[in-house]
């Protein structure tokens, strides 16, 4: 088996933002963070009646959730919105997530 090469952050974006156009969802990214309110997830993407937040990071160990990052995740699953965090790693499970059936639609 080979190993999958590792992921830059942009990389891993790039294909994530893919897959949820090709599954209905409209995406959001800021374009130059450093002008972002600080700990936002790089992602907001939306497919009425669903919203969701991902924040993505790599697989490196040093690639962590700052503070402020967990900070507003926390805030944001308080208010009831789903807030995940998704590495390469977790490539099935989140395009598993992107793909499920909108919840809530008759």
């Amino acid at each position: 088996m080979t190993a999958r090469p590792t992921l830059t952050e942009k990389e891993w974006q790039s294909l994530v933002v893919a897959y949820a156009r090709l599954q209905g969802w409209w995406t959001f990214h800021p374009f130059d963070s450093r002008k972002s309110a600080p700990g936002w997830p790089d992602l907001v993407l939306l497919r009425p009646p669903e919203v969701l937040f991902a924040e993505l990071k790599t697989d490196s160990p040093r690639s962590k959730v700052s503070g402020t990052q967990a900070e507003v995740l926390d805030a944001l699953r308080a208010c009831g919105l789903e807030a995940v965090v998704w590495r390469p790693s977790d490539e099935t499970a989140a395009f598993a997530r992107l793909h499920r059936a909108n919840i809530g639609v008759a």
